[in-house]
């Protein structure tokens, strides 16, 4: 089975100021479809520095990280947005939706960037909260 997420290698320097900080010094690993794993760390460890580089928000100082074929080291920013779009999904400790909007909205919105039309965005918006047992709350 092939790795569907490659990394070798991967630096990540930052400047602040006068001092120059190694966040990420040479981590490699992979990912296999249907694997799942876990990045634990001490804070400052670099785990966060490693998830926006793998999220394709930020790009590696040195060393490649590939994405289901894509070197995301060597694209620009609108391949990183099209690769966060339909390959990369984000869990964040907040909920972070928008609050003057509908749960069914707020689940349509990635579908909408996608641009998928309005029936059918809906129709998928529905389906997945009614999975997830929130079919009752679509107009919350």
């Amino acid at each position: 089975m092939d790795a569907i997420v490659r990394a070798v290698d991967l630096v990540k320097h930052y400047q602040m100021g006068d001092q120059l900080v190694e966040a990420l010094r040479g981590v490699s690993l992979e990912v296999r479809r249907g694997e799942f794993l876990v990045i634990m760390g001490a804070s400052g460890s670099g785990k966060s520095t490693l998830m926006h580089i793998m999220g394709c928000l930020d790009h590696p100082t040195r060393g490649s990280l590939d994405i289901d074929g894509d070197d995301i080291s060597r694209v620009g920013a609108s391949r990183l947005a099209e690769l966060r779009n339909s390959k990369i999904g984000f869990v964040f400790q907040q909920f972070n939706l928008l609050a003057r909007t509908t749960a069914v909205h707020n689940v349509e919105l990635p579908l909408l960037y996608a641009g998928i039309g309005s029936a059918e965005r809906r129709r998928r918006a529905t389906a997945a909260l009614e999975r997830v047992g929130l079919g009752h709350r679509l107009g919350h």
